[in-house]
């Protein structure tokens, strides 16, 4: 029997190089009538994050991102069929032009060898299906709006789809504990997602700035990960970003001497 063959990729920073979620709700908001109560949530959100206020609650909330969450109460109340009209004009005008040409290679080269594609983001379901549609994924794990009766609750349903609640989706999902045991592989650019690399036997770290050129190999004993660099391309026009591709393989702790823990540590530094 053949082996099973699995490929995970986040999206935003990922596949895009922006983040899609709140760039999809103020996609939405440039497109629609403001009423008094959209007016007023977004000026309270902008006070709380020019005075700092948001940045220190989202470090207390352990239950998703305020300001996302707050971002969703001003467009509450639009029609689903707007909201899904704009999503897919969404996708063509602002998705569409910034993938991440290297990633977007590496997809289509996984889908012609036959593994099973997925995108798992904190993205919201309603563009990126238009993305898995275009690329032949086989299926979305995404933060999904929450619809009443043909109108937005202002809401997603369920957890957001970010750092360990990847995982929990993921387990559900393949009803099993891991994917080590087959030809598996994931793509992220967060170090919050090393728990959805460790799912899988290999993962693909996409790393936007370095403060320094990197040696070929780094070594993460807390992680039990090494990391081994693969290449380098730039970024956005214009700009002195680039974009460093770094394959990891996942080993043990105990196989590293104290020796190796202490120089070859990966600093918080090589993600965003």
């Amino acid at each position: 029997m053949a082996e099973e063959k699995v490929a995970l990729f986040d999206f935003c920073g990922t596949m895009i190089n922006f983040q899609s979620a709140d760039a999809y709700v103020q996609f939405v908001k440039e497109h629609v009538p403001h009423d008094f109560r959209m007016n007023f949530i977004e000026f309270v959100r902008k006070i709380f994050v020019k005075s700092q206020v948001m940045r220190v609650l989202e470090k207390l909330n352990r239950r998703g991102s305020i300001n996302k969450k707050t971002l969703l109460r001003e467009i509450q109340g639009l029609s689903q069929s707007e909201m899904e009209k704009l999503a897919e004009k969404f996708y063509h005008e602002r998705i569409r032009p910034n993938y991440i040409p290297e990633v977007i290679e590496a997809v289509k080269k996984y889908h012609a060898e036959g593994y099973k594609l997925l995108i798992v983001s904190g993205g919201y379901d309603i563009y990126l299906k238009y993305v898995a549609d275009e690329f032949g994924f086989d299926d979305v794990l995404a933060t999904c709006l929450e619809f009443n009766d043909g109108k937005f609750t202002g809401h997603y349903k369920g957890e957001d789809c970010m750092n360990k609640h990847k995982v929990i989706l993921l387990k559900k999902y393949f009803g099993r504990e891991d994917l080590r045991d087959c030809n598996s592989v994931a793509y992220s650019d967060s170090r919050s997602d090393v728990p959805m690399m460790k799912f899988c036997r290999r993962g693909i770290a996409v790393l936007q700035k370095l403060r320094m050129p990197p040696p070929r190999n780094y070594l993460d004993g807390e992680n039990g990960l090494m990391l081994t660099v693969l290449r380098c391309s730039h970024g956005r026009k214009n700009t002195k970003e680039h974009k460093v591709f770094i394959e990891s393989k996942f080993i043990s702790s105990s196989m590293l001497s104290e020796n190796q823990r202490c120089l070859l540590p990966i600093s918080a530094d090589f993600f965003r």
